[in-house]
């Protein structure tokens, strides 16, 4: 076959017959690719799919692995481990060091809860001052409610050394923080429990009444959304779930805001957060977090902002801590 010759779909055709059957080859080259993208495409797809179940069940053998490895440290501990499934759903938890004159009013909040069903401790750290005393004076009156009720005193590390000590010896799935000299709203533990039974939560936190030595009294406003600012968190009315403590680790024992390290370490981990507007707590002002000292106020930039940093915040947010202390200086 002479003359020009054209080559469709691996196939050859003189010149005298490409007029006729040139569409014929198109045609017949149209549906061979397709066939051959189209079998790629299941190919790649069916690929990916394999892949990705792969990799979930890779993800799902090292959370495994590693929650083992955090329940193991924890039994290896002289206190109880961590136990979510019991039948106590709140622990409250108040720290405390030479705080004889301003324990028995936080222990009385929460000695006149309106829910019953829950445990109570006092962690104190070895208090030389009575306090340990006034905490066992109250054993009969809670015992009397049913409320779980215990006492320790040892030496700590701190304020949050003691708080991670709590949280080994809480039985309650959900864990609450009380400081001493701090109260309670009436039905707080109660608000908590309905709130969670509704719908569980891994973080909560509400409104606090921010208490001042003059008897001023402002009530500070809980806020979720985008940018975390300690503005718009209360730790003394935030609730978490203990297995959170677990899976991302206790207070680090590093500075003033180890607390609030811990809540963007939540936020981080995308956990679930929920914030109620309602008063919960009541916060005595004047201790070491809104002391009007500027060596303090400096310690207090630094902590912040180093908790913003170790949890991947933008430099920026140094301006935020900056002016979370000028506002104090100023304003108090």
């Amino acid at each position: 076959m002479g003359g020009v010759r054209y080559k469709v779909a691996g196939i050859w055709y003189g010149q005298e017959l490409a007029g006729k059957d040139y569409g014929a080859g198109k045609d017949a080259a149209g549906t061979f690719f397709w066939r051959k993208s189209t079998a790629n495409c299941v190919t790649h797809l069916t690929e990916s799919i394999f892949q990705t179940c792969a990799r979930k069940r890779k993800r799902a053998v090292d959370d495994g692995a590693r929650k083992a490895v955090i329940r193991a440290k924890t039994e290896a501990d002289g206190r109880r481990a961590c136990v979510p499934e019991t039948d106590t759903l709140v622990t409250v938890i108040t720290v405390c060091r030479n705080s004889r004159d301003v324990i028995g009013k936080t222990m009385d909040s929460v000695l006149n809860q309106t829910a019953d069903c829950f445990e109570y401790l006092v962690v104190d750290g070895a208090s030389a001052d009575g306090t340990v005393d006034v905490a066992k004076a109250y054993k009969g009156l809670f015992q009397a409610r049913g409320i779980k009720y215990t006492v320790c005193s040892e030496p700590d590390q701190g304020i949050y050394d003691a708080m991670n000590k709590g949280i080994q010896l809480a039985c309650g799935k959900i864990i609450g923080f009380i400081n001493a000299g701090d109260w309670y709203e009436k039905d707080a533990v109660e608000a908590v429990a309905k709130e969670y039974v509704r719908r569980p939560f891994d973080y909560f936190y509400a409104d606090v009444r921010l208490v001042h030595a003059d008897g001023h009294v402002a009530v500070k406003h809980s806020r979720a959304g985008y940018f975390p600012t300690s503005r718009h968190w209360n730790h003394p009315a935030s609730f978490v779930y203990k297995g959170l403590y677990q899976e991302l680790g206790g207070f680090l024992c590093e500075g003033i805001h180890d607390d609030f390290e811990f809540f963007l370490r939540v936020k981080k981990a995308r956990k679930n957060i929920r914030v109620v507007n309602r008063v919960l707590a009541n916060f005595s002002m004047g201790g070491i977090s809104n002391k009007k000292d500027v060596t303090m106020c400096f310690r207090r930039i630094r902590d912040r902002y180093r908790a913003y940093k170790r949890n991947g915040y933008s430099p920026f947010y140094l301006l935020e801590c900056i002016a979370m202390e000028a506002a104090k200086l100023l304003l108090g």
